[in-house]
């Protein structure tokens, strides 16, 4: 689907047709405000492709609005967002992390970009709660703003990838503490 007159387009596996939906919200000569609905019914990865059609593409596109209901049979205690250029793409995405200061991320309490600013890992918080939980993202504060990088020669591809992160099974999480506090103990022996 055209973002707009942007010189962008999305798209997504037709696996996916029913659960995800974008729309565009608002466009000027530099950004594309979009609005995007996810439906996880797994805890599979959603991907949406965003390519470059014109050379004087804008160059951020701005998620104003992320509405993610889970529909799994998991509660999520994190969420991950990850920018992949494809291989043959000219320049890498990125987050603009000063300008998603305000994105709302609640009911997860921590935001952290990867020093590249390719991935945001939602973390803390309440999470989200399984079977028809609502989550949406980015409401009333801000925005997730994305520098989509294009390129004025071959155009720019890359993958928006959202993977949620189930609260671990208590014989799972057993020993992920008893492995971390065997790593303190060795820790607070060499100190």
């Amino acid at each position: 689907m055209p973002l707009g007159r942007s010189g962008w387009t999305a798209s997504w596996s037709s696996e996916n047709d029913a659960t995800l939906s974008l729309s565009v919200d608002f466009e000027d000569r530099s950004h594309v405000f979009i609005e995007k609905l996810a439906i996880f019914n797994d805890l599979k990865p959603k991907e949406i492709l965003f390519t470059q059609t014109r050379p004087d593409a804008v160059g951020m596109i701005v998620i104003n609005d992320e509405i993610v209901i889970n529909q799994s049979s998991s509660a999520w205690s994190g969420f991950s967002m990850e920018l992949k250029a494809l291989p043959a793409s000219p320049k890498t995405p990125t987050f603009d992390v000063q300008r998603s200061a305000a994105f709302d991320i609640k009911p997860f309490s921590l935001a952290s970009y990867s020093q590249t600013g390719q991935t945001l890992d939602l973390l803390g918080g309440s999470g989200v709660a399984n079977q028809g939980a609502l989550w949406m993202a980015g409401l009333p504060t801000g925005s997730l703003w994305i520098n989509a990088a294009p390129a004025s020669g071959a155009p720019q591809s890359f993958k928006l990838v959202e993977t949620p992160s189930p609260i671990p099974e208590p014989a799972t999480a057993l020993p992920l503490v008893i492995g971390s506090a065997m790593w303190l103990v060795r820790r607070s022996r060499r100190a």
